[in-house]
């Protein structure tokens, strides 16, 4: 893996308490992930074909509006200087909200909308191709889906990718420490994908 020349320039100015609040909500999420195992799309329907979605500074590409359940979907991280991962949520059948008004909500009630773990976890360092964490690289039931990404901005990826495998290796080590400002979902990762029968 590359160790990249960090840029810290991005800083966010928030509250201690705010802060730590994300940075919490990120590190349980992240080693849930770890330990059990995004804001543009296109339109047309990539139906059984494997679909490869591009991460990069802040946003998922290549996302089609609709894919069936089992298809393959990998990641690939076309940033040089971050790491990124690929959470997919389904959203509860009674949520109607457009992406563009779930994403405006506060974001204790936009993070309500991500209980338990993804139903799919893709993480990958800077320049390279994703790995999956947690599913086996598909989705298996109809829905519409959240892509996020959690990781703090200006993290050092090393770090990110260490944490994660650590959190894995010991499921009672806790969630990890690591050093960033808001999660890349702040900056705008995220994404919506309808998966059908």
């Amino acid at each position: 893996m590359r160790n990249p020349t960090q840029h810290r320039g991005r800083s966010h100015v928030r509250s201690t308490k705010s802060r730590r609040s994300t940075r919490t909500a990120l590190y349980a999420l992240t080693a849930f992930v770890a330990i059990a195992g995004a804001a543009c799309g296109d339109d047309d329907d990539d139906a059984g074909q494997e679909v490869t979605i591009t991460l990069s500074d802040y946003a998922f590409d290549g996302v089609p509006a609709t894919v069936t359940t089992d298809t393959p979907i990998t990641a690939t991280n076309e940033s040089t200087q971050e790491a990124h991962e690929l959470l997919a949520f389904r959203l509860p059948d009674t949520e109607t909200r457009s992406l563009t008004e779930l994403t405006a909500l506060p974001p204790d009630q936009l993070g309500a909308l991500f209980p338990g773990a993804p139903a799919l976890a893709i993480a990958a360092p800077p320049d390279e191709d994703g790995e999956v964490v947690l599913g086996d690289g598909t989705l298996h039931e109809p829905g519409r889906y959240l892509l996020v990404c959690f990781i703090p901005t200006g993290a050092d990826p090393e770090e990110v990718m260490s944490a994660m495998e650590a959190a894995g290796a010991d499921p009672n080590a806790g969630p990890p420490e690591i050093d960033g400002g808001a999660p890349h979902l702040a900056a705008g990762m995220i994404a919506e994908l309808v998966v059908s029968s």
